[in-house]
């Protein structure tokens, strides 16, 4: 779905914020970091430039791992989970990583609902008017 939106829009710039993080107090859509990352992942497979502003998420721990993540795949650099000392460890306790673990939640979400949402989306991007492009 995502692929054929992006190619029918032809935007030159994408924004991707944080706000669908695990332990955020929005609480869903849950996504683990390494979650997040593969959808900017997903959105450099188009060879757009992509608009990456580490903000978004009520966790300031979270948010903060997630943005040196989402920066190391933006930049194909690998990024390990153990963190290094440094000034602000007690914001990463109790233990120490990059990555936060997704908590476990009732998948409240109905299948014919995301369909409705899926056919929504769809039906509003094709309404919308292509962005013209002079890239070559």
């Amino acid at each position: 779905m995502s692929a054929n939106i992006i190619t029918y829009l032809s935007h030159n710039a994408f924004y991707r914020g944080a706000d669908s993080l695990s332990g955020d107090r929005l609480r869903c859509p849950n996504l683990s970091i390494k979650g997040h990352a593969k959808c900017v992942k997903f959105m450099r497979s188009f060879d757009v430039t992509l608009l990456l502003l580490a903000g978004g998420c009520y966790t300031i721990q979270n948010v903060a791992c997630c943005w040196c993540y989402v920066t190391g795949v933006a930049l194909d650099v690998e990024v390990g989970d153990k963190m290094p000392q440094h000034e602000y460890d007690k914001y990463s306790s109790p233990n120490y990583t990059l990555h936060v673990a997704p908590i476990n939640m009732e998948n409240k979400k109905l299948r014919q609902l995301l369909k409705e949402i899926r056919f929504s989306i769809i039906s509003y991007s094709f309404n919308m008017h292509p962005a013209f492009s002079f890239r070559k």
